[in-house]
């Protein structure tokens, strides 16, 4: 869906895909990257993808930190996590030589910040606590294929079109959100219009 927004496959009928690698996970009894189920009904094309894979986690110190009784001192960590969950997509050939169509994605985003908070009682004391925000929104674009000839097509598409969902009430984390910038994109593409049949003897 990053680099075809349209959703065009020269698919005869089904087409199913597995990426599996444990560099891409955080957890190692998952290391499903990204599974992929595509169907072709006549000229339209639908698509979708489940990607627990699709994920980058950011841990730093908050420069705040808290010492303990035996004179160790520990620091305050935020941890962000941006993850794309499931995503979909639909194109349709209107003609042999053109096509058009749209992808739409969802994504999560997790942000846990520590702090301390101060306790009083008989004495005065300080507490470490934590604070989790998550935000769910989407993301959609559209794009369209030409074909040149029947292995040669050129394609444009829209970065970040559409973006909606929750937001974050706290000014500081927007700062912190995933980047939303509109812009475009243009290729070339050298691959058959219609799958090739190859027959062995």
């Amino acid at each position: 869906f990053e680099g075809n927004p349209s959703n065009y496959f020269p698919l005869r009928d089904w087409s199913f895909s597995v990426t599996y690698g444990g560099e891409f996970s955080d957890n190692i009894s998952s290391n499903i990257y990204l599974i992929s189920l595509s169907k072709k009904i006549g000229g339209h094309s639908l698509s979708a993808r489940y990607s627990p894979g699709y994920q980058k986690e950011f841990s730093f110190s908050s420069g705040e930190s808290i010492m303990f009784e035996d004179s160790s001192v520990q620091s305050l960590n935020s941890n962000f996590t941006y993850k794309e969950l499931f995503g979909f997509g639909y194109s349709y050939l209107f003609a042999s030589y053109f096509s058009a169509g749209f992808s739409l994605r969802m994504f999560e985003e997790n942000f846990n910040q520590e702090f301390l908070t101060p306790v009083f009682s008989d004495t005065l004391y300080i507490v470490r606590n934590s604070e989790k925000v998550k935000r769910n929104f989407w993301k959609a674009d559209i794009g369209i294929n030409y074909f040149l000839s029947e292995f040669v097509s050129l394609s444009v598409s829209s970065i970040n079109l559409l973006n909606f969902g929750e937001t974050h009430s706290d000014e500081t984390l927007r700062n912190y959100e995933l980047k939303m910038d509109r812009g475009f994109m243009a290729g070339v593409s050298f691959a058959p219009l219609k799958p090739i049949s190859i027959n062995f003897l």
